[in-house]
């Protein structure tokens, strides 16, 4: 009985022991919560890309697959681009115009269809525009913005992206591959 004690006392030991990090696993310092709370704060809203987009550097009617996302912030800013404090507008501004800055942050794949190369092609990079917006007017404030596409098989392409403005949100009216010639 006791045999089986010791036997059993030892193997709880040795699979406790296995269960700990050992000497040579690395130490992740927690440096990417940091970083990733500073991201959503700079872009706190999302707009998801996906479908099929059509790709012009190819001579067939060929297709790509787009996923991925768009990361957006709109606040109002000045004339000269800082923020603006709203508390302290005065009441003949109220009805003035306004400027919105739209920051963006694009994280996309295409599946581009190509004999040449299997690999994603990619689109990451970041945008900023300053719309002025009249408070009196109720029209529809438009940007559009082009971004590289990265990993191209046959000729460069930007992706254009076309968004719909106001004074709270973004919307993805359009997107589109354009054959960058430059």
């Amino acid at each position: 009985m006791k045999t089986l004690f010791v036997a059993l006392a030892a193997l709880m030991f040795a699979f406790f022991l296995g269960c700990q990090n050992s000497i040579t696993d690395p130490v992740m310092p927690e440096t990417n919560v940091v970083s990733k709370d500073v991201f959503n704060f700079t872009y706190p809203n999302v707009i998801g890309l996906k479908g099929w987009i059509y790709d012009p550097s190819h001579r067939s009617k060929s297709f790509a697959e787009i996923s991925g996302v768009v990361r957006y912030k709109i606040q109002e800013v000045s004339t000269d681009g800082t923020p603006a404090d709203l508390d302290k507008t005065a009441p003949n501004e109220i009805f003035a115009a306004k400027n919105l800055k739209v920051s963006l942050f694009v994280d996309a794949d295409l599946k581009i269809n190509c004999r040449h190369k299997n690999l994603p092609s990619t689109v990451n990079g970041t945008a900023e525009s300053i719309v002025e917006v009249n408070r009196t007017d109720q029209s529809d404030y438009y940007i559009e913005k082009s971004f590289k596409v990265e990993n191209t098989c046959c000729r460069p392409l930007d992706l254009i992206l076309k968004f719909r403005v106001s004074d709270k949100q973004l919307e993805l009216v359009s997107m589109r591959l354009f054959i960058n010639e430059y």
